[in-house]
């Protein structure tokens, strides 16, 4: 299989907005519920019951019963022809999703024309007695009799006997002897052969994937192209597989066996592995086409701003979509008893954990308990296309691994529901995203009853930030003394924990008490700075995100003759900046100007004696403030600075001023982004 197919397309300059009937969102249903009907029932093939020549003795025996199978043999082919319906409906849906994207459509039809790929469908069509390419088995020895031929229409040739309907069966098997290297071959194109080699699969969501972050298609719609073009490809494998179990149930004595060892340990094998590399590639999509946002901050789960709601809706679809192809292997519930219907067979809870490569320990994934279903263990954790920045500690410092090399590792997780499940609507775990919560989901079609299943997706892990007991490491120089008209009372700083923690409660609390008295003419300073990361890795740009709140209190100004309105001025403007490795700065913001204007547009939060002044009375002014900078991440150490300035500009006219002001800063929560 070549590493690439086709060349990737352009970025899109304008989205595309999509909308599909209902109909067509649920098309691939059909060949889930045939799989489940016909594959999973063990009722494929000509005679899957009695062999083949068995039921021809019938056909052309007496009594009612060659009546009998002479009908199901002629439903056998109604019934396959199903796939071939289903087919043409997935055809129309990728046609109706992509009708005003030419050029994406274009690029998943080329995908699907690969040289191995096209022989294979013609193969399996040709044969199957479906449109294909007679001249591929010209050579073939023997007649070219379709499975189609065989079953719909020999039997009622003018003169057919048992001898012949048992030589043109024969010759079926000669004929189809190429299918199940076709059928495959669909596989070896769908998944990941572990030899490099990229998959349709991988081809497709990375391809897709791109798309969405492009504006070219919603996520969602790209994700029903995906399950389109994956369930085209299985529909033609399954009209493969009708033909195989067909020629291998023509040995009267084992052909049940045979058809039973193939769909279970043979074919099931292959759907199993089909299903978890669709599934793997719906991650794939997703997860490449979303940004990663927080690191840590006032959230301790992912929101809806890092992971739409929908996400949980296409990653349940998909892990019933890989249930219900799987059942081609199924034999029973844990306790070996099998379930009472196909729908029953595949409900339950479906769940993932994200996690840093640092969650990751060598006595594997960890347990996720949910009220009522106990702990389940984890699958063994796989990358994901999704960044992450994972903060670790190395002799006792703060590190921020090379974003290089950290992504997101996923785990999957499985709970099945009792014999008598949970209603719908019941909430299994409210602390969980979205309350894990039983729904409905059509999967095998809209004529059939619908799958009971809830979804856990747990983000909360690559929020985190540093161990809650990581040291704070704070430098703190309070305002100096010495001044003839002002002073400084009560400074204080107060460290509680390390700014990259996910702890509850107070960063960073910075205080003090100014007393200001006439001909003050001043400019000082008091600094705080915490030690943040060093960083060890490729160079980013980063995002650093301060949320913080502030309060001022000053007494009444002392309104004499010779008041402040006679030009002094004075002011307490703190600054938050974050100093980088070759020790220059870069402001967030600071308590007049961006503090007001990056929440409110205005002036009047902001915590200023200047403003204060034009209003008497008591001054007492409190406000919040999530100020952030973009910078360059790149190798060293980076410090979270908090300069309070004092200033007072003397003029030559006496000047009473104020006589005291307290200013308290509380830094409550620091948050790391990456930008892209």
């Amino acid at each position: 299989m070549p590493q690439e197919r086709v060349e990737p397309l352009p970025a899109a300059a304008t989205p595309v907005s999509v909308g599909l009937d209902p109909v067509s969102k649920v098309a691939g249903s059909a060949v889930l519920k045939w799989v489940g009907e016909k594959i999973a029932g063990g009722i494929i093939g000509a005679a899957a019951g009695k062999g083949f020549n068995a039921a021809i003795d019938a056909i052309f025996g007496s009594g009612d019963n060659s009546a009998e199978l002479a009908e199901k043999l002629d439903a056998i082919s109604k019934q396959i022809t199903e796939v071939q319906r289903s087919l043409d409906r997935l055809t129309a849906m990728a046609a109706e999703i992509l009708q005003q994207i030419d050029r994406l459509r274009d690029f998943m039809e080329k995908s699907v024309k690969a040289d191995t790929l096209l022989k294979a469908r013609l193969t399996i069509d040709t044969i199957y007695g479906s449109v294909g390419d007679a001249s591929l088995y010209s050579a073939v020895a023997g007649r070219p009799i379709s499975l189609r031929l065989l079953l719909e229409q020999m039997p009622h040739f003018k003169g057919m006997t048992p001898k012949k309907l048992q030589d043109a069966a024969k010759d079926f098997v000669s004929y189809a002897a190429e299918v199940l290297k076709a059928i495959n071959t669909i596989r070896d194109e769908l998944v990941d052969d572990g030899m490099g080699m990229q998959s349709l699969l991988q081809l497709w969501a990375k391809e897709l994937g791109q798309q969405v972050r492009d504006k070219k298609i919603g996520r969602e719609d790209a994700g029903l192209v995906l399950e389109s073009y994956f369930l085209q490809a299985v529909s033609t494998q399954l009209k493969g597989v009708c033909v195989h179990c067909t020629a291998l149930s023509v040995d009267a004595e084992d052909g049940e066996e045979f058809v039973r060892i193939f769909l279970r340990t043979d074919f099931g094998v292959t759907m199993e592995k089909q299903a978890a590399a669709y599934v793997q590639a719906m991650e794939y999509l997703i997860f490449s086409s979303l940004d990663p946002v927080a690191l840590t901050g006032r959230k301790t789960t992912m929101d809806e701003r890092e992971f739409p709601y929908h996400v949980d809706d296409m990653l349940l679809r998909a892990d019933l979509t890989a249930a219900a192809l799987s059942l081609v292997r199924y034999t029973g519930d844990a306790d070996g008893k099998p379930a009472p219907s196909r729908q029953a067979a595949i409900q339950g809870i479906y769940g993932r954990a994200l996690m840093r490569p640092s969650d990751i320990v060598a006595d594997g994934t960890p347990s996720i308990a949910l009220p009522g279903f106990g702990a389940a263990a984890g699958s063994k954790p796989h990358k994901l296309p999704y960044a992450v920045l994972d903060l670790v500690v190395e002799d006792g410092k703060p590190v921020l691994c090379d974003v290089g090399t950290t992504f997101v590792h996923q785990s999957r997780y499985k709970w099945s529901f009792a014999s008598s499940p949970p209603a719908v609507g019941t909430v299994i775990d409210s602390n969980q995203r979205l309350g894990v919560t039983v729904k409905e989901v059509s999967v095998f079609g809209a004529d059939e009853p619908m799958v009971l299943a809830a979804s856990v997706f747990d983000a909360s892990r690559i929020t985190r930030g540093l161990p809650a007991g990581v040291k704070t490491d704070t430098f703190f120089v309070p305002f100096p003394g010495g001044y003839p008209h002002a002073g400084f009372k009560d400074q204080s700083c107060d460290a509680r924990r390390h700014p990259l923690t996910n702890g509850t409660g107070i960063l960073l609390e910075t205080r003090y008490n100014f007393v200001s008295a006439e001909r003050a003419d001043m400019s000082t300073r008091m600094t705080a700075e915490q030690r943040l990361f060093q960083y060890k890795g490729a160079k980013v740009r980063a995002r650093l995100w301060v949320h913080m709140k502030g309060r001022m209190q000053a007494g009444a100004r002392k309104d004499t003759s010779r008041g402040t309105e006679l030009g002094h001025q004075q002011d307490l403007p703190s600054h938050i900046m974050l100093r980088l490795p070759d020790r220059s700065l870069v402001g967030l913001g600071n308590t007049i100007d961006k503090w007001a204007l990056n929440v409110h547009g205005d002036h009047d939060r902001a915590l200023s004696l200047m403003y204060a002044m034009t209003k008497p009375g008591d001054y007492d002014q409190s406000s919040n403030a999530s100020l952030s900078v973009d910078f360059d991440l790149v190798p060293g150490d980076y410090q979270l600075v908090l300069y309070n300035d004092c200033w007072i500009t003397q003029r030559n006219t006496p000047y009473d001023g104020w006589n005291s002001a307290t200013q308290t800063l509380t830094f409550e929560d620091v948050t790391l982004e990456m930008v892209f």
